[in-house]
């Protein structure tokens, strides 16, 4: 499997959102028969306990996007994370020890996983502003290119898991328990 390299990649620090959709378009061009999710890392009450980052000050994030590449040929799985002080990319088996801490046992509420496989519907990008505090400004300044799809922004969506799971027209909700059966091996 060809592997990315991080400094091949386009970052913009808190988009990870944005820096997963790129990477996906990458990894499809040179990899058109693997399978690529973006995985959407969030809970109702949007405080995930998440380790290795490099941006967060504490390990609760309101929420993280990554991408899981299954081979194959080979049926590894590996993650690409832009944000992590993990190995890029690392083994799917290595994120979810140090980085989800699996081992770690938390009340089910604070781990939900959304796979999304359909990379046509997303677009992240607010127009109004997403990464901005209480209209104080950006915590973040934007990317340098243009969003990915302006007319369309449906972040909220696919990060506000009880909505996923009803109409699930972003992709499936796994528990942190379905979500590690399907992609230890």
């Amino acid at each position: 499997m060809t592997q990315l390299r991080r400094d091949a990649c386009r970052y913009t620090k808190q988009y990870c959102e944005e820096n997963v959709y790129l990477l996906a378009e990458q990894l499809r061009q040179q990899q058109p028969l693997a399978e690529i999710h973006a995985v959407f890392i969030s809970n109702p009450q949007r405080k995930i306990p998440l380790w290795r980052q490099q941006a967060a000050r504490e390990q609760d994030l309101d929420y993280h996007v990554v991408l899981l590449v299954r081979e194959t040929v080979s049926d590894d799985c590996i993650v690409y994370d832009l944000d992590t002080t993990l190995d890029f990319p690392c083994s799917f088996r290595t994120f979810a020890i140090e980085a989800l801490r699996a081992d770690i046992d938390l009340s089910p509420d604070y781990r939900r996983y959304g796979l999304c496989d359909s990379f046509d519907s997303l677009s992240f990008r607010m127009a109004n502003g997403g990464k901005t505090s209480d209209g104080l400004g950006w915590i973040a300044p934007p990317p340098s290119y243009a969003p990915i799809r302006p007319e369309l922004c449906n972040l909220q969506k696919y990060i506000d898991m009880e909505q996923h799971m009803v109409d699930n027209v972003y992709g499936d909700v796994l528990s942190e328990t379905q979500f590690l059966q399907q992609f230890l091996l």
